[in-house]
This record gives structure tokens, sequence and C-alpha cells, in this order.
């Protein structure tokens, strides 16, 4: 990879307040991610749309922008277990996250939360009988959780990896998060798939998740 290139290929970053001092990171687990093969455009979609949703819903949500960092991370290389199979692939991609440390990450406890935010982007919510989960402290659990279902949620956003929403804007409701974009092809898949990706949310916020 050329110099700069994992940078060049986050450019949205520069439309996330908050993720500047992050850079360098997210350039390296991009590099990381290309080194497991996996699919560029979708880890770029998901990134941008979970970041996205933090930002939208950073004070909903009580984040800091430490946070950023977890979830964006978290986000890029939430599919790089691809690369050993795509059956149980979320737990692949813990493991490889945890496997191979980024020099960027300067505490292990970063990399495990990051971990954990990967393996939950699909499949089992977080249990305490999860034994990488069990490593995390209350705090720590409470976060993996919530960025983790931003996550899920993301995940559905592109659920034919083809990058279709390239707006997003969030309506808070008393009894419901309303999710509005001005895509002009047809997201039925999306809309099909949502309450099922975003039940982690639902469970922890008591509100359902919709398209507008």
């Amino acid at each position: 990879m050329k110099k700069n290139q994992g940078l060049e290929s986050l450019s949205f970053l520069s439309k996330i307040p908050g993720t500047a001092p992050f850079k360098g990171a997210f350039s390296e687990a991009f590099e990381f991610g290309q080194a497991c093969r996996f699919e560029t455009g979708h880890a770029r979609q998901v990134a941008w749309l979970s970041l996205l949703l933090a930002d939208r819903l950073r004070d909903f949500c009580q984040l800091a922008e430490e946070d950023l960092l977890l979830l964006g991370i978290g986000a890029l290389l939430h599919d790089v277990g691809c690369c050993r199979g795509l059956e149980k692939h979320h737990k692949h991609s813990r493991d490889l996250i945890l496997e191979n440390h980024l020099k960027s990450l300067d505490d292990g406890q970063r990399q495990l939360m990051i971990a954990n935010i990967a393996r939950y982007h699909r499949k089992s919510e977080p249990k305490e009988s999860h034994r990488h989960f069990q490593l995390l402290n209350k705090t720590e659990r409470n976060k993996v959780e919530i960025l983790a279902s931003l996550l899920r949620i993301a995940d559905g956003l592109d659920r034919e990896h083809r990058q279709k929403i390239e707006t997003l804007q969030v309506e808070i409701k008393p009894l419901s998060l309303i999710l509005h974009t001005d895509c002009p092809g047809n997201l039925s898949e999306e809309k099909a798939v949502l309450p099922k990706k975003s039940a982690l949310f639902t469970r922890l916020f008591k509100k359902t998740v919709q398209l507008g």
C-alpha cells in the first residue's frame, strides 16, 4: 500500500467531529483489514454509518470521543474474519483482532473492547457467560453493548453491500428512533433486516428503530 493510502480511503472521517486524533489508528486498522482481504467498500460504508450514528446520538447515548475510536475500528474490522470462512466469521474477526496487535492502540484493554464490538456485530448479543466479554469490567461491558448496537444497525443499513445510503439523519422520538435517508434506490432489504439488527439497541434504550 502506498503511503497515506489508508487515510485517503478514509476521507469520510473529516466529516465526523472528534475523529481527527484517531486518523493514524484508523489508517492502521484499514491496512490490517486489507491484509485480511476484507471487502473494502462494505467496511468503509459500515464504519462511516456507525460513526455517523454515534455522532448523531452522542448526547443520547452519552458517548465520549474515545468511543469513536473503539467503534470506528470495530466497524472497519467487523468482517475481517471472513478470510477464515463465512461461518462464525464474527468470532474469527474477534480472534484476528486479538491476535494482531495494532501499534496505534497502546492499551491492550482497548483492543479487547474493539474485538468484542466486532464479534457482536451479528448473531448472539453480549452475555456474561461469554469468555472474552467476561474479561471486561462493568463499565467496559456497558460501552461494548452500546457501540455494538450501533454497529449492528450500520451493518444492516448496508445489507446488500452496495453502499446505497449516502446521507443519514436521525430523529429521536419517545418510543422510536427514525432514520431518514434520501437514498433513491430500493431499501426493502435494509428495512426487512432492521428489526433484527436493531434488537440490541431496542433492548438497551427502549426504542424501536425504523427507516423513515
